[in-house]
């Protein structure tokens, strides 16, 4: 099993980031095993090849996210990351490709 993790703070409240994530799954075609409920800071995803789970955490007045990709193929766990931490920064950008 290979993981990539990512970090990074965005401008918004813990609430926008679970759905910037959620927008993100549903974007590269994921589901969301695991979606947030009212309180919780976690959303979980994937398909039968990668899961990727999204933290987000207020940090004064902005939102501390990490991103987590996992897979049997280490190149898969790393674009699950990427993709979604790129659209979670800047929606608006084209997909990536798969790898």
């Amino acid at each position: 099993m290979f993981a990539h993790l990512g970090t990074f703070t965005i401008e918004a409240d813990v609430r926008h980031c679970l759905d910037l994530a959620a927008a993100a799954l549903r974007r590269y075609g994921l589901d969301a095993w695991f979606p947030p409920d009212d309180g919780e800071f976690v959303i979980v995803g994937g398909d039968d090849r990668v899961a990727v789970q999204v933290s987000c955490a207020p940090v004064q007045d902005a939102t501390w996210v990490a991103v987590v990709g996992y897979s049997t193929d280490a190149a898969v766990a790393e674009y699950g990351r990427n993709a979604i931490r790129a659209h979670m920064t800047n929606p608006a950008s084209p997909p990536l490709p798969p790898p």
